[in-house]
C-alpha cells in the first residue's frame, strides 16, 4: 500500500531556493542539503557564524511558507481523511525545528495533545545526538530553548517522557551541556535518578562529560552517588575514566569512594538507524522520519494507521 504520494513537483523547490539571494542560497543549501556545520560554513564561506545565523534565519522565513503551502497541497490531495490532522502535525513539527514559538504555542492552544507526539529530532553534526522519540521536551533540552521551555512548562507537561533508549529531557540536557535547561527541569521536579536502557542517570552524563556545575547541581537535587550502570560502573567510575579532577573531588565530598583503577567503558553498539527520504522536500529538510521505526508518530506505519483508521 502506497503511504506517501511523491508528487511533488521538485523545480518548484529548485526555484524557491534559486530565488534567494546568492549568499543565503549558499548558506541554506550547504548547512541543510549538503550537511555542513555552521563552523564549517564560517570557514568556506569566510564569514562570521553570527552572520550565517542571520542568513539562515532570513532564508527559513522566506521558504517556510512557499514548502508548507505545497506540502499541505501534496498531503490534503494524497490522503482520504480530509480533516487536516497530518497537516497540522508536520505543521507542528516545521513550527518547533525553525524556532517560530508564535505558531507553535498557537497550534497547541487548539489541539493540546499535540504536545503528546513523539519524533525524530535531526540535530547537526556539531551535537553528535539525535534523540528518537523524542517530545518538545527533548527538543528544547536539545537546544537550550528557554522560552519554548517555559511555555512547554505551562502547559503542564509531563517532565519525565523517556526516548528509545530511555533518556529523559534532563538526560538531554545534561549530554548538551544546556546548564539553564538542567536548573530549571530540576526546580520543577525532574528525577535526577532516573535510569536509561543502560542504566545511566543523569549524574553519570554529567561525569562522563566531565560537567561539573551539572555535577554540583544534580548532588543538590538529590542524585545518588552508588547507582550503577548495566557494566557496574558509579559515576565515579566514569569521572576517574576522564580523569576528572573537580568531579572526583565533589564526589568525594558526597562521600564516594575513589576506587584506584576505572573499569574500561564497553563499546555500545552503533545505531544504524537510518532517515527515510519521502520525495517530499520540505518533509525531508525539516521534519525528516526514521525508516522503519516503530516509536516515532511519523513513520511509515503510524502514517498509514493515521491516515487510513478511524480516530483514537
Amino acid at each position: 500500500m502506497r503511504v506517501l504520494e511523491a508528487s511533488e513537483n521538485k523545480s518548484q523547490i529548485h526555484r524557491a531556493i534559486a530565488e534567494l539571494p546568492a549568499t543565503q542560497r549558499q548558506i541554506i543549501t550547504l548547512f541543510y542539503l549538503r550537511d555542513y556545520s555552521q563552523k564549517e560554513i564560517e570557514q568556506f564561506l569566510e564569514l562570521p557564524v553570527s552572520m550565517i545565523k542571520k542568513h539562515l534565519f532570513t532564508a527559513r522565513k522566506k521558504l517556510r511558507g512557499r514548502l508548507e503551502t505545497m506540502m499541505e497541497k501534496q498531503i490534503q490531495g494524497g490522503r482520504p481523511s480530509q480533516t487536516g490532522g497530518f497537516a497540522s502535525e508536520v505543521q507542528y513539527l516545521l513550527a518547533l525545528r525553525t524556532g517560530d514559538l508564535k505558531s507553535f504555542r498557537a497550534m497547541v492552544e487548539r489541539q493540546p495533545d499535540l504536545l503528546e507526539m513523539r519524533f525524530q529530532t535531526r540535530i547537526t553534526r556539531e551535537r553528535h545526538y539525535w534523540p528518537l522519540g523524542g517530545t518538545a521536551l527533548h527538543w528544547a533540552a536539545v537546544t537550550g530553548d528557554e522560552p519554548l521551555l517555559a511555555f512547554l512548562l505551562s502547559c503542564k507537561v509531563n517532565v519525565e517522557p523517556s526516548e528509545r533508549y530511555g533518556m529523559t529531557p534532563l538526560h538531554t540536557a545534561v549530554w548538551m551541556g544546556q546548564e539553564t535547561i538542567i536548573k530549571r527541569l530540576l526546580e520543577v521536579g525532574a528525577s535526577p535518578n532516573t535510569t536509561t536502557n543502560n542504566g545511566h542517570t543523569p549524574l553519570h552524563f554529567a561525569a562522563m562529560r566531565n560537567y561539573r556545575e551539572a555535577v554540583a547541581a544534580l548532588l543538590e537535587a538529590g542524585a545518588r552517588i552508588d547507582l550503577v550502570d548495566k557494566n557496574g560502573r558509579t559515576p565515579m567510575n566514569w569521572a576517574v575514566l576522564k580523569n576528572a579532577k573537580n568531579i572526583i573531588e565533589l564526589l568525594v565530598g558526597q562521600g564516594a569512594d575513589q576506587p584506584a583503577i576505572a573499569r574500561t567503558p564497553e563499546r555500545s553498539p552503533v545505531s544504524t538507524t537510518s532517515v527515510m527520504a519521502t520525495g517530499i522536500k520540505a518533509i525531508d529538510l525539516f521534519a525528516p522520519l526514521v525508516r522503519g521505526g516503530h516509536n516515532g508518530i511519523l513513520t511509515l506505519i503510524q502514517m498509514r494507521e493515521h491516515w487510513y483508521s478511524s480516530p483514537n
